[in-house]
């Protein structure tokens, strides 16, 4: 893979995390867009480049999925959340299946991410990934 993808996959997890608002992204997710999200990042850059629609729809899912897993404060995103998920997990596979990622890592990472999208669509239940108090009446 050429030095120029991997930079401009880097600059993009970078961008697009500290871009969304409210708390880190959970670690396992950090994890996975440190290295498989971006060799997926890497790999659409270059064999389409940055002016692609492909190039444009990896970049939307990144931002899509940074943002399933901030908390949500209000009915109205929740409802868009949940109205997203089929296609953002859709996308998910694929890109990770793209990045090479072993069937059995990628499921178990799915199921920690429905768990973290289970907490945002249910805010008041308590979990391991259960919305601060705060969080429940900031904007989204």
């Amino acid at each position: 893979m050429t030095h120029p993808s991997i930079e401009a996959a880097s600059a993009v997890v970078r961008s697009k995390i500290e871009a969304t608002p409210g708390p880190l992204p959970p670690g396992f997710l950090v994890e996975v867009l440190l290295t498989w999200w971006r060799r997926h990042l890497a790999l659409v850059h270059r064999d389409d480049g940055v002016s692609s629609p492909r190039w444009q729809e990896a970049v939307a899912l990144t931002e899509q999925l940074l943002w399933s897993v901030a908390p949500k404060s209000d009915d109205a995103a929740r409802k868009r959340l949940q109205d997203s998920l089929e296609s953002l997990v859709a996308g998910i596979k694929v890109a990770l299946h793209r990045a090479g990622m072993a069937d059995a890592q990628r499921h178990a990472f799915l199921l920690e991410l429905a768990e973290v999208h289970i907490a945002r669509l249910n805010p008041e239940r308590p979990g391991r990934y259960a919305q601060p108090p705060e969080s429940l009446s900031a904007s989204d």
